[in-house]
C-alpha cells in the first residue's frame, strides 16, 4: 500500500455467515486514476464496493480513505463523507426516486454537498445535465419517462453532483445495450479528462473496463489474482483466469491470435468452502499438485505487475529473478515465489486439474 493512495483496502475481509464473499483482498487507487476491477459474478466485485463505500461493515481489515480511516465511521461522519464518496448503481431504474424529476434528482444531493450552498443552483444543475448529455427538458421529466440509458446518464451526474473525489461505478453497463454501452463508456472518458475525477470502475467483462481503465484489477472467488497497467495486462496475461476472460471476449480475426486460447471447465468453486491451496486451480489448465497444496503469494514483476499464481505466463526470466511478495498478498499466502516463467511446452506444471 501506498501513502500517496487515494483509496485503500488493507487485507479487507466480509463474510455473510460461512459465505467468504471478500477474502484478505488488498488494493490502492491513486488520485486521478481510473481503475478497472472485473471477475465473474460472485467472485466478490460488488461486495468489495460496498464495503469500501462502508454500505457493508467489513468483516476484517481496513478502507482507507486519503490517508484516514473510514471503516468505522459514525453516521454523521459517513454522511459528511458522502460528498467526497459516490456511487453509480447498477440498476438504473432502481436507483432512482421515481416520484421525483430528473433536475431535482440531481439537484439534491449538490444543495446538501456543495460548500456554494443554493448559489447559482440551477444554472450548475443545467450545466451538469448537458455535461452528461442530458438536456433541459429531459430535465423536468420523471425517471419512468427517459431511456435506459438516459437514466444511467441521470445515475452518472447525480454522483457527480456533490463535486466527489471518487466515484464507484458498479457495473453501470451491463443492464444496457452494446450501442448505449459504448455511449456511457466515451462518456466516462470524457468526464475523466474533464473533471480529473478517481474512478473504480466495476464490471465482469474485460472488454468493458479497456478503453476506461489505468489500470485493471482481476478478482475470482474472494480474491484478488492479477493486478497490471491496462496496456501490459491485455498483451501479457499473467494469471490463467485472467487469460481466460480475455479469450472469452470476441476478436477480430481469430486466426491471427498469438496464443492458445484458454478454455475454462467447470464452474467457480463454492466461497463458502472453497478449494484449498489456489482457490483457481480445479478449473486451471496449468495446475500442478503444487497448486492444490498451497495458496500462491500475490508477486510483484515490476511495473506494476502482480500476480497470484505458481506457474506465471507472460512474465521474462529477468522479471522473475526480480519477483518479490507484494505487500497486498494475503496473510494465508505462502511465500514461495514462483521457479520459472510457463509455456505450453512445460511439463512440469502439466498435471491435470479435477473437473469439479
Amino acid at each position: 500500500m501506498t501513502s500517496a493512495a487515494l483509496l485503500e483496502a488493507v487485507h479487507l475481509e466480509h463474510r455473510y455467515g460461512a459465505v467468504r464473499a471478500l477474502d484478505d483482498v488488498s488494493l490502492a487507487i491513486a488520485p486521478g486514476e481510473t481503475f478497472g476491477l472485473v471477475g465473474e459474478s460472485g467472485c466478490g466485485k460488488s461486495t468489495l464496493a460496498r464495503a469500501l463505500l462502508g454500505l457493508l461493515e467489513p468483516t476484517a481489515g481496513t478502507v482507507r480513505f486519503d490517508g484516514r480511516d473510514i471503516a468505522g465511521l459514525g453516521r454523521r461522519a459517513r454522511r459528511a463523507l458522502c460528498g467526497e464518496l459516490q456511487i453509480v448503481f447498477q440498476d438504473h431504474s432502481g436507483s432512482l426516486n421515481p416520484r421525483r424529476r430528473v433536475d431535482r434528482i440531481v439537484r439534491d444531493p449538490m444543495r446538501r454537498h456543495d460548500p456554494n450552498g443554493s448559489e447559482g443552483l440551477e444554472a450548475r444543475v443545467a450545466a451538469l445535465l448537458e455535461q452528461v448529455g442530458l438536456s433541459a427538458e429531459q430535465g423536468a421529466r420523471f425517471p419512468h419517462e427517459l431511456s435506459a440509458g438516459q437514466r444511467q446518464r441521470v445515475g452518472i451526474a447525480r454522483a457527480l453532483a456533490p463535486a466527489p473525489r471518487l466515484v464507484i461505478a458498479d457495473e453501470p453497463v451491463s443492464a444496457l445495450d452494446v450501442s448505449v454501452q459504448a455511449q456511457i463508456l466515451n462518456l466516462l472518458c470524457d468526464l475523466r479528462d474533464e473533471l480529473g475525477v478517481t474512478w473504480l470502475l466495476i464490471a465482469h467483462d474485460l472488454g468493458v473496463v479497456r478503453q476506461v481503465s489505468d489500470r485493471i484489477g482481476v478478482m475470482y472467488l474472494g480474491k484478488l489474482v492479477e493486478v497490471a497497467p491496462t496496456p501490459a495486462l491485455f498483451a501479457r496475461p499473467v494469471h490463467p483466469y485472467t487469460g481466460a476472460l480475455l479469450d472469452a471476449g470476441p476478436v477480430p480475426d481469430p486466426r491471427a491470435s498469438r496464443r492458445a486460447r484458454i478454455v475454462l471447465s467447470g464452474d467457480p468453486g463454492d466461497a463458502a468452502d472453497p478449494p484449498p491451496g489456489c482457490r483457481f486451480h480445479p478449473r486451471c489448465p496449468r495446475a500442478s499438485a503444487l497448486c492444490a497444496e498451497s495458496e500462491p503469494p500475490l508477486v510483484s514483476y515490476g511495473a506494476g505487475r502482480l500476480a497470484a499464481c505458481h506457474h506465471p505466463a507472460g512474465v521474462t526470466p529477468e522479471e522473475l529473478a526480480g519477483a518479490r511478495v507484494a505487500p497486498a498478498s494475503p496473510r494465508s499466502a505462502g511465500d514461495a515465489l514462483p521457479r520459472a516463467p510457463y509455456s505450453s511446452a512445460d511439463s512440469g506444471a502439466s498435471s491435470s486439474p479435477s473437473s469439479s
